[in-house]
């Protein structure tokens, strides 16, 4: 039975890895059922999550937005999960487009309850701050694009918060 068992989970990151590698080479509509068969196979939740959320992404990149965003809505993450970041950036970038800054904001505070200060953390603040000026609150689009330019101001989102706070 152990045997079994460790050939299962084996094959349940074979389905990760070979979704991957679909991505990579440009084939979502490929790596889709592939993320979805291994959904099936995975063993805790947080497994099934991160096999959904790959599905999400190829979605996305195929363009089925709408879809990405219906499968991203159902997943229940912590900041602990592995690929938090990534769910975030995504999901806040969906949101953003459907023009649901309020829920997209949301996100962005769970993300920044515990902080890397480094890129992502300036693109959340950055999108945090886009939320906040589709929602008409310039002042706190302003600090949030000052909180994005201080962690790096010569990066591309460090530029881009300069140009905006000069806007707004």
């Amino acid at each position: 039975a152990d045997e079994d068992q460790l050939t299962w989970v084996e094959e349940g990151g074979e389905y990760l890895e070979k979704g991957k590698q679909l991505l990579v080479d440009g084939l979502f509509d490929e790596a889709i059922p592939v993320f979805k068969e291994g959904a099936d196979w995975a063993l805790t939740a947080e497994e099934r999550y991160e096999y959904l959320f790959y599905a999400a992404y190829a979605h996305s990149l195929n363009g089925d937005n709408a879809v990405a965003l219906i499968m991203l809505e159902d997943m229940q993450l912590g900041s602990e999960a592995v690929f938090f970041t990534d769910y975030v950036l995504l999901k806040g970038k969906l949101l953003i487009e459907n023009l649901a800054f309020a829920d997209a904001l949301d996100l962005f505070s769970e993300y920044l309850k515990h902080p890397d200060m480094g890129e992502t953390t300036q693109v959340v603040y950055f999108l945090s701050a886009v939320c906040h000026q589709g929602l008409d609150n310039t002042d706190q689009a302003q600090k949030y694009l000052q909180n994005s330019y201080k962690i790096d101001n010569n990066s591309e989102y460090g530029r881009a918060a300069k140009r905006m706070m000069g806007s707004l």
